[in-house]
């Protein structure tokens, strides 16, 4: 590109030598350009490596006045006052054909805990945002493992 750069200089009437001058350094910029579009890139790859980190928990409620957090591993028991970092959740354009068993799976299983048989709640509107956080985190969390 330099030299082809420095002809068309010449080409156009200019001093051989300042074409060469400025063909020199036009190839001095070009390299930095291009060590900073590689740089760029590695700083890109490590951001979204970072963003892509594991949930530890969910939030699911809040009891008493008190925001309720729920480890997502069984096992895991966090410490009182733990930090806990979010990232924005994947967004799923999902309808309701598209549930795989697993989704169903899931919902049934936390809808046992939070309904057990026999339980009687006359509201809809108790149940409906109860429902939907539910669901936005297991699409949530599918989503996370899909990308």
């Amino acid at each position: 590109m330099s030299a082809e750069l420095s002809l068309t200089l010449i080409a156009s009437g200019v001093d051989p030598d300042l074409a060469n001058t400025i063909s020199t350094k036009f190839a001095v910029l070009q390299c930095q350009l291009d060590k900073a579009e590689a740089e760029r890139d590695a700083l890109s790859a490590q951001l979204q490596a970072a963003r892509e980190q594991e949930p530890v928990a969910v939030v699911t409620g809040v009891y008493a006045g008190r925001t309720v957090v729920m480890p997502l591993d069984g096992s895991v028991v966090l410490p009182e006052r733990m930090a806990l970092f979010s990232r924005p959740a994947p967004t799923i354009q999902a309808s309701h054909d598209e549930m795989d068993s697993e989704v169903l799976e899931q919902f049934t299983r936390w809808l046992c805990i939070q309904m057990p048989q026999g339980t009687v709640i006359g509201s809809p509107s108790w149940w409906a945002p109860k429902i939907m956080r539910a669901i936005s985190t297991i699409r949530a969390e599918q989503g996370g493992q899909r990308e």
